[in-house]
């Protein structure tokens, strides 16, 4: 876990931290999403990257005969992602779809519904839970330019926080 910002510093930007780690992903100055996927997969490694309002978590699954290239590959992700558009504009097409299907899934709803009312906070915090409709919106006004914003100014620069979980070497 990649612990950045504060709930002051983090208003209004809860859709560009959700999706800031899965572009990480998409694109760094040296490989493009497809080039990190085969190398990923000819190292027989699992490498996902999720996140919220001021968190990015990593999981890796790897052979310890790999752990060492698959952290370079994380590293690059971290240190020298382009944050590609075009793979911007695939997430956010994806994710309105699963958006639009909850919108008629009642199991989607009872839960948004119950999470709002336990989180009863303004518009512009990072813990509110909007409605499937304002996802939607916050989704379509989401532009490269807000995730470049939030990389510069809290995972881009030279202080941070990393938390790691797992059964290796010291070497």
């Amino acid at each position: 876990t990649l612990r950045y910002g504060d709930l002051e510093s983090l208003q209004g930007k809860k859709t560009a931290c959700e999706f800031l780690p899965a572009v990480m992903k998409r694109g760094t100055k040296n490989r493009t999403r497809q080039q990190i996927e085969d190398e990923l997969n000819k190292l027989r490694a699992q490498l996902s990257i999720s996140g919220s309002p001021g968190e990015i978590n990593v999981a890796i699954k790897t052979r310890s005969e790999s752990l060492s290239k698959v952290l370079s590959i994380l590293k690059e992700i971290l240190r020298e992602p382009t944050l590609p558009e075009n793979e911007l504009d695939v997430l956010k097409s994806q994710q309105k779809k699963k958006k639009k299907k909850q919108k008629t899934d009642p199991q989607s709803r009872a839960i948004l519904s119950v999470r709002s009312q336990l989180r009863p906070y303004p518009e512009s915090d990072p813990r509110y839970v909007p409605t499937i409709e304002q996802e939607i919106e916050r989704i379509k006004a989401l532009s490269q330019s807000d995730l470049q914003s939030l990389y510069e100014n809290f995972i881009g620069g030279s202080v941070g926080e990393i938390a790691v979980v797992g059964d290796f070497s010291e070497d």
